[in-house]
């Protein structure tokens, strides 16, 4: 995976390359234990900020019930589905093409003149 996330050269979407090499700016490459760090000092980020807090909700998306937590999290109506889907399982999400939507980047595009992508920078 390391060589997919190389800011110049590599074939992951510039936004997740971004976002990698800013929540994980002096590792590279990662190993196990490092990456278990990182990922816990960011929880623990993310909880202290929204101690106290109303507009925060951290959701295990396989757990019953949690898309219907999240239509009531964001005040939408509560009928229909209660739980998500299962598409992401295995390596690439099934049936790809089949998906339409304005904002879905390609994954099999290489190269940022192929992608539309807002850079924060």
């Amino acid at each position: 995976m390391a060589p997919h996330l190389c800011l110049k050269t590599g074939h992951f979407s510039p936004v997740l390359k971004r976002s990698f090499h800013q929540t994980f700016p002096n590792i590279h490459p990662l190993t196990e234990c490092q990456l278990a760090a990182c990922y816990t000092q960011h929880q623990h980020a993310v909880l202290e900020y929204f101690k106290g807090r109303d507009n925060f909700l951290s959701l295990d998306v396989s757990e019953p019930g949690s898309l219907l937590k999240l239509k009531q999290f964001l005040g939408m109506p509560t009928d229909g589905d209660t739980n998500f889907a299962k598409l992401n399982v295995g390596r690439n999400v099934a049936n790809w093409r089949e998906y339409k939507h304005p904002n879905k980047v390609n994954a099999n595009l290489a190269g940022a003149e192929h992608r539309k992508f807002f850079d924060y920078g």
